[in-house]
């Protein structure tokens, strides 16, 4: 099997490959056997095998059964190894995830997060809640929280506006802005 070919020995008794194993069969009755390599990712571990009392008892089609059985082995063996792969890649991109999430809540920066094909606001975490008073629940859509967010100053909230960005493609500014807070306090945010 370590050369991942098929083995069919029609008569033990006169096959010079089966002379290891020929006194050993004649002990069971056997006449016939067949090997046939299992492999998994492309390499053979091991073999499927059929012994028979009768000499040449395999036809065409008893061949073509027993390939197809070898074949659909090795299959499986390489769904379930590629099974296995994809779920210690999703528990991987689980744990990431949620280390992320943890650090996300944990930082003291406030911070949010936008979803890129509309902006619209997808997290906020505990510092930002706490330094501008809002619940993700209260901002129901990217203009209404620019809106309210940048109330105090009319050109950034134009430029900060979500559609505004998506149209012209416009950079934030490096000067600190002032961010309205829901208590209508006025915070300074300084871009990073």
């Amino acid at each position: 099997m370590r050369e991942n070919q098929q083995i069919w020995i029609a008569e033990i008794d006169t096959d010079p490959r089966a002379a290891p194993r020929k006194q050993r069969a004649a002990q069971y009755g056997l006449a016939s056997s067949a090997a046939l390599p299992i492999n998994r990712a492309g390499h053979p571990i091991g073999a499927l095998t059929f012994y028979s009392a009768n000499t040449g008892w395999y036809d065409h089609e008893t061949r073509s059964l027993f390939e197809s059985m070898a074949t659909q082995i090795s299959f499986a063996l390489d769904k379930f190894d590629s099974e296995a792969t994809a779920k210690a890649f999703q528990a991987t991109v689980m744990e990431s995830e949620h280390h992320l999430q943890q650090v996300f809540e944990a930082t003291p920066v406030p911070m949010q997060v936008h979803a890129k094909a509309d902006w619209h606001l997808t997290a906020i975490n505990r510092a930002h809640q706490h330094w501008l008073g809002y619940l993700p629940a209260e901002i129901t859509d990217p203009d209404w929280w620019f809106d309210h967010l940048h109330a105090v100053n009319e050109s950034l909230k134009h430029s900060f506006r979500p559609s505004c960005i998506r149209r012209s493609n416009a950079s934030n500014t490096d000067s600190p802005y002032n961010c309205q807070s829901a208590s209508c306090t006025i915070r300074t945010a300084q871009p990073a």
